[in-house]
């Protein structure tokens, strides 16, 4: 079904009206109208800059403090920031993180139609071959099918941008009553002021007064004028209004430091409510939906009897239309972020960190969305040269993964390392950095308890006075729940803690964090020995990841696995082991209930050798 093109004739039509001059004439002439590249362009930049409106609405909601509120206990102002800023995760972390996915999948799908379009635009020319007709109707119907698949995508965003847009509108009018109630209070108070002042100007005139006294005595009387009011309780009680006039003003000032606030929040969200962000990007998906629309009416109006002459244009026809849909969104895309809603390094760019004599500069260049920044490492002797940033949290029983996009103009040297204030717990590794994007990480477990954590980036490696530079994007911080006890510590054998045939010593070998600690030994007395550890929990439904720190004297082949209770669901991998630090990890999905999830290390592979190895911060987390 072709639903009517409407709305988007009002305001995206400014946005991307070539764009749908072009798909509008198609559909109503004989051929397309080009695309002009320069207005395309800026359809683009507009929606970028919108797209970035509102990511900047939706962060400064959230990050915007908890509000005093002096409005009474009667207020529900608390309640609507917290409702504000749970609809600005639902942009972010839903809505937004959606669209992406969404456009993503569009643009990712342009090389596979382009590649379907030419083959079958090959097939028609062999027509009326028995052969080309049929691989033409399987190749056209798979292709509606795609077609079709990415529509409902793009119908399930619809209504969620339909809502959310009633949902800005919904913030705005409270904190507006909010705003209009701390007003009210503030005449309120204003007024109170008045009357204390004309009351402490009514005592004050009292304090004024006299009567007169008249006294007698032997001589004969007198009269002697005192003051008519006791001037200490009139004293009294004017220090008394004073004090609440005093209060009056602090209130004042609390209401109108209170009204500055709330207005900021309602400027932020009406800047991507009541101008023209929202709509134009709600105006943009639906062109999106509308140009799927009619190349899925396309792609039902070509039909293989027909004869090539005309099967052609059809299909050069459903190719413009499928152009259309690619503009479009790369348009969305060019101005999105993915938002991970549990990276705590989120809303903190890279010239933030902290600089160990290293710098950052702003590129032109964004990657999914992100800031693209130049880190640089001049090659100071002495020095290893970093960024840096801390979290202040306690990282005890947690596991922490630290990653990092990055490429090079040369390949060479980076290093990335994550530890606790005491330097006791955490990982380092380095890695080769190409001239192509790829995501870097760490992971390591903590298990005691600290103050904070830190991350470390080495632009041009871990070594004393290197010279380098990279590009970098998307750095991120996430946390995930540890299961494992005694992760860093593998001499332990009793309770829930490490099972072994093999033997276990400390030794002076220092571990990825630093030379501050030392690592285990693990040693198989024989072939097939191993360590392992027993986790209760049912991991039905879930991915279960194990992951452990290790090097050894030689390189040499490892095992690790991960299983539930009766062996019925697994999974291992045979891993290189070198003789630098390096982090290893296994996942498994689970699809069937048990009562443990257990971890194993086969030190020297499974029936293999009986080559030892470093263990250090080993870890399980499910997800």
């Amino acid at each position: 079904m072709l639903r009517k093109f409407t709305s988007v004739s009002l305001v995206a039509l400014l946005l991307f009206n070539m764009v749908f001059t072009a798909t509008i004439f198609a559909e109503s002439g004989e051929t397309d109208v080009s695309i002009d590249p320069k207005q395309m362009q800026e359809n683009v930049n507009g929606l970028s800059n919108m797209m970035q409106q509102l990511e900047e609405y939706a962060i400064s909601v959230i990050q915007e403090g908890s509000i005093d509120n002096p409005l009474g206990s009667g207020s529900e102002f608390s309640n609507h920031q917290q409702a504000a800023k749970e609809h600005a995760e639902t942009w972010l972390y839903d809505i937004n993180n959606q669209m992406f996915e969404v456009v993503s999948d569009i643009v990712d799908y342009s090389n596979d139609f382009d590649t379907m379009y030419n083959q079958a635009r090959g097939l028609i020319d062999q027509l009326p071959d028995v052969n080309a007709s049929q691989e033409l109707i399987t190749l056209l119907s798979d292709l509606k099918g795609k077609i079709s698949e990415k529509l409902v995508t793009v119908d399930q965003v619809q209504p969620k941008l339909t809502n959310f847009n009633n949902t800005l509108s919904d913030d705005i009018s409270l904190f507006q009553d909010d705003y209009n109630e701390a007003q009210s209070q503030i005449s309120h108070e204003q007024n109170q002021i008045i009357l204390l002042q004309k009351d402490i100007d009514d005592l004050n005139a009292k304090m004024e007064e006299q009567t007169p006294v008249t006294i007698c005595n032997y001589f004969g009387c007198t009269v002697t004028w005192v003051d008519k009011y006791n001037n200490y309780d009139l004293t009294q009680e004017i220090s008394d209004d004073q004090q609440k006039i005093n209060e009056a003003n602090e209130k004042i000032d609390q209401l109108r430091q209170f009204q500055s606030q709330v207005q900021n929040l309602i400027d932020n969200i009406s800047t991507v409510a009541n101008t023209l962000t929202l709509i134009n990007i709600r105006d943009a998906w639906e062109a999106l939906d509308y140009n799927f629309e009619l190349l899925i009416n396309v792609l039902n109006k070509t039909d293989v009897e027909d004869q090539p002459i005309l099967l052609r244009p059809q299909m050069d026809q459903a190719n413009s239309r499928w152009q259309d849909i690619e503009q479009i969104a790369l348009a969305l895309q060019e101005g999105m972020i993915y938002n991970d809603p549990f990276n705590k390094l989120a809303f903190q760019p890279l010239d933030d960190f902290n600089k160990n004599k290293s710098s950052v500069t702003a590129t032109n260049e964004s990657l999914y969305g992100q800031q693209v920044w130049k880190i640089e490492a001049e090659g100071l002797d002495g020095y290893r040269q970093n960024v840096n940033a801390k979290v202040n949290e306690n990282p005890k029983n947690s596991a922490y993964t630290f990653s990092i996009w990055l490429k090079a103009d040369d390949e060479h040297i980076v290093t990335l390392r994550l530890r606790n204030k005491e330097k006791t717990e955490g990982g380092q590794q380095s890695f080769t950095v190409t001239t192509e994007w790829e995501k870097y990480d760490i992971t390591a477990p903590f298990e005691l308890d600290s103050d904070s954590l830190s991350i470390y980036f080495y632009p041009a490696g871990f070594e004393y006075g290197n010279q380098g530079y990279v590009y970098a994007s998307g750095v991120s911080l996430t946390e995930k729940k540890q299961l494992l006890d005694s992760p860093n510590d593998f001499t332990k054998d009793y309770l829930s803690y490490w099972y072994k045939d093999t033997l276990v010593e400390k030794t002076t070998v220092p571990s990825p964090v630093g030379e501050n600690t030392t690592v285990n030994k693990i040693t198989p007395s024989d072939l097939n020995n191993k360590i392992y550890q027993e986790t209760e929990i049912d991991p039905v439904g879930k991915t279960y990841t194990f992951g452990i720190w290790l090097k050894a004297d030689k390189p040499h082949t490892s095992t690790m696995k991960v299983q539930n209770a009766d062996y019925s669901e697994s999974k291992s991998i045979s891993i290189n082991v070198t003789n630098e630090w390096q982090y290893f990890e296994v996942s498994k999905n689970f699809t069937n209930h048990s009562d443990k999830v257990t971890v194993l290390l086969w030190p020297g592979g499974y029936n293999k050798t009986t080559d030892s190895v470093y263990a250090w911060g080993a870890s399980l987390v499910g997800e």
